[in-house]
């Protein structure tokens, strides 16, 4: 059997003490403020991030001049956003007319509001599918028109084409296209 003096109790008691300071520094401070300063270091590098991006956009300018700029540009392209579905179902069998392409079928779908909005603007999305007949130049012609277009957002989601048969130069063109639609608050 072991005795153990009032000294060597006093060193026990002591180390213990010592023991269970440490283990409730490392429980209840140093790992809680390790984990902040993780969090803070990385809502650091996010703000830095958006720094870089806002003077990327700024271009050296001033910042007040190139939000300025920013608001004219955009007051500019809103103008272009359509709101009414019948607006874009005009545009694109306007345009096709124009090219002489025979429109068989255009149906939109139904509209979809867009995840990343614009402030003051509610963005949908409204499916369209088309069936042309038509040359492959006239496609392409439509197709870049629809594409530089500055009256309507669209964009092209799925494109088929069939031929009429051999020594025909008529297609069968089926377009899937999203326009955006833009409504003001």
């Amino acid at each position: 059997m072991i005795v153990i003096t009032k000294e060597q109790k006093k060193i026990l008691y002591i180390a213990v003490g010592v023991f269970v300071f440490m283990a409730s520094f490392w429980v209840f401070i140093y790992i809680p403020q390790s984990r902040r300063l993780v969090s803070l270091k990385e809502e650091l590098k996010n703000v830095q991030s958006q720094i870089e991006e806002i003077n990327a956009l700024a271009q050296g300018r001033e910042l007040t001049e190139a939000a300025e700029n920013f608001n004219r540009q955009f007051a500019k392209v809103s103008s272009f956003l359509i709101s009414e579905d019948e607006d874009v179902i005009s545009y694109l069998s306007e345009q096709a007319r124009e090219l002489k392409i025979a429109v068989s079928n255009i149906s939109p779908g139904g509209r979809k509001p867009l995840d990343k909005q614009v402030v003051g603007y509610d963005i949908e999305e409204l499916p369209i599918s088309m069936n042309l007949i038509c040359e492959y130049k006239q496609l392409g012609e439509y197709l870049d028109i629809l594409r530089k277009s500055y009256s309507v957002l669209v964009s092209l989601r799925e494109l088929n084409i069939k031929g009429k048969g051999e020594g025909r130069y008529f297609l069968d063109v089926g377009l899937k296209l999203s326009a955006y639609l833009a409504k003001q608050r």
